[in-house]
């Protein structure tokens, strides 16, 4: 009998996700199937250590065909900078962890009404599973000399 995986979240987990950590790889082609991503909004459930739950709407590259989300962790950690400049400034540079996505009907009414922690993880999908990938490097060589022109 299979073991059922524990989740955070009380509705099925959802997704593949991948928080992109290079700057100059923007990811505009799958990396798992090559096939061109499109840009997705997505509200996510981020937790902040020590303390600190909350929603945030963002887009990024989505690939339907491998239900592939991507995020450019440079971006995430913007919006968070903007998020907590003027709300607690302490919180800013603490380390993060991206939970999930929320079903959108949640994080409009928490985003305008405020939420409880037991109604965000009622509306909380865990992601499917966290991917990780290395950006295509191209690198310039020289022509491999043809042996029989050395002879």
């Amino acid at each position: 009998m299979a073991k059922k995986r524990r989740t955070l979240g009380k509705l099925p987990p959802k997704h593949l996700f991948f928080l992109n950590p290079y700057e100059d790889a923007r990811f505009t082609q799958c990396p798992k199937c090559g096939q061109k991503t499109r840009i997705r909004k997505f509200p996510f459930a981020i937790h902040i250590d020590p303390h600190v739950l909350m929603t945030l709407n963002m887009s990024g590259p989505y690939c339907p065909r491998c239900d592939l989300i991507i995020l450019h962790k440079d971006k995430v950690e913007r919006l968070l900078v903007a998020a907590f400049t003027q709300r607690d400034p302490s919180i800013i540079g603490n380390d993060y962890l991206m939970i999930g996505t929320t079903e959108r009907s949640y994080w409009r009414k928490a985003s305008t009404q405020g939420g409880t922690y037991q109604e965000l993880f009622d509306n909380l999908h865990d992601f499917k599973e966290v991917l990780s990938f290395e950006p295509r490097r191209w690198v310039w060589a020289p022509d491999e000399k043809d042996p029989k022109k050395s002879e």
